[in-house]
């Protein structure tokens, strides 16, 4: 058994599942000169209606034949349901496809392992330049583009206007930082009884603690891996939370709620809530919304996360398939895609596709605030080992600082075992 399918078994027994989009990659059904190259790609449900999803996927297929008659693309819609192991399997029998699709830290974990191929030599330097360069960067590891970025996620927060206004709060001026988000709660919650906003700590740190940690001027990891959470900001993050759950200013189950608290915001309540989509979640809203700024403290900073293409290492047939994620990230194509599934554009000459719909265009424009969470191989690890202790925070089992001194050890062993998943 070779180290690559050891290091993957390793991963696959201690793998957490979460509620990220995710697409293998890998087999390559090689072929002679004469015969076709084929190449495998797997894709998720992106969008409700699947009837139309499948015509999407199958235009794309066929216009990229017909511009390549030496390829064959086999697209294969794979479930959400338990694809981390399904990925990490496939590719430890070989039987992966050659194109997936990855977030930014399956991105980080895969290029270090080596399951994914650095694409540089790929990509034209017109194409990486009509990308973000925030979204290209989530791409990256260790100065190589793993990925072609295809969406943004911003995870932004979205206001019942009409709870704000009963509770007497200027609808014009959505709270920007810390003191204003606890203001707001508060006015809500003495004025009307209802939330003041949601939390969902049995949810990603991504989406609960990493914006609120960050916009304090911390983070996790550095860029070389050392632990830094044992700060200042490290601790007024958690301490902040704790006090909205004390405050009883976020619902009673938030210390181990799964979903944001979509029934209590379309019921009137709750006053905020954090989503990326809300027009697509909710089919009709029996009052006014709208999405707020990103919360400043020392930084201005929201959660999202990156979708990029990336290519399998052992696939054979890397021309084609690189060829495949070129077309589909192409201006036009991606505008087909994001107009499809409503997600954020990841390309400057897409900025203004949504300038027609105020809602989509706004979450456009703070895409800019975005960070996708840790870039490092460790990120998806780091992600379980936090949960317990800030669960345990807010509750207030823990002081802020206990829980980020207890942390430093576990997170320092998942980066240090992160760093050995090499490939032989």
């Amino acid at each position: 058994m070779s180290k690559l399918a050891r290091t993957i078994g390793v991963v696959l027994a201690s793998i957490v599942l979460s509620a990220s989009v995710l697409t293998g990659c890998g087999k390559d059904n090689a072929k002679t000169s004469t015969e076709k190259k084929e190449i495998t790609v797997w894709v998720h449900p992106f969008m409700k209606d699947q009837g139309a999803e499948q015509k999407m996927w199958n235009d794309f297929v066929k216009g990229f034949e017909e511009k390549n008659s030496d390829i064959k693309v086999n697209l294969q819609s794979v479930p959400w349901a338990n694809r981390d192991q399904r990925m990490l399997t496939a590719f430890s029998a070989s039987k992966g496809p050659d194109v997936c699709y990855l977030i930014t830290d399956h991105l980080a974990q895969f290029g270090e392992m080596g399951i994914i191929e650095p694409l540089d030599s790929y990509i034209p330097e017109d194409v990486k330049k009509d990308y973000h360069e925030k979204a290209l960067k989530a791409a990256t590891l260790n100065g190589k583009v793993y990925g072609l970025p295809m969406l943004q996620t911003v995870m932004a927060y979205n206001y019942n206007l009409d709870l704000l206004e009963k509770a007497g709060w200027d609808t014009k001026k959505l709270p920007s930082n810390w003191n204003e988000l606890m203001e707001m709660s508060k006015m809500v919650k003495e004025k009307t009884g209802a939330y003041g906003m949601s939390m969902t700590l049995g949810n990603s740190p991504n989406s609960t603690l990493y914006p609120f940690l960050w916009q304090a001027g911390g983070d996790v990891i550095d860029e070389k891996g050392n632990y830094i959470m044992d700060s200042e900001a490290g601790i007024k993050s958690i301490q902040f939370m704790r006090d909205l759950y004390a405050n009883k200013y976020v619902p009673d189950n938030s210390a181990t709620a799964l979903a944001e608290h979509d029934a209590l915001f379309q019921e009137g309540k709750i006053a905020m809530i954090l989503s990326e989509q809300l027009p697509t979640v909710f089919k009709e809203l029996p009052f006014k919304y709208n999405v707020g700024p990103a919360f400043k403290e020392k930084e201005e900073v929201l959660f999202g996360t990156v979708g990029s293409w990336a290519m399998a290492h052992n696939s054979k047939n890397k021309e084609a398939a690189a060829k495949f994620m070129l077309y589909l990230t192409e201006p036009d194509n991606m505008k087909v895609f994001l107009n499809n599934t409503r997600y954020v554009p990841p390309k400057k000459s897409l900025q203004n596709i949504y300038k027609d719909d105020p809602y989509l265009n706004e979450m456009t424009k703070l895409a800019e605030f975005v960070r996708p969470g840790v870039i490092h191989p460790a990120g998806r690890s780091i992600l379980s080992i936090i949960n317990p202790e800030l669960q345990a925070a807010v509750l207030g089992k823990k002081t802020p600082e206990q829980v980020v001194k207890d942390l430093k050890p576990m997170v320092e062993k998942a980066v240090k075992d992160s760093m050995s998943l090499k490939p032989q």
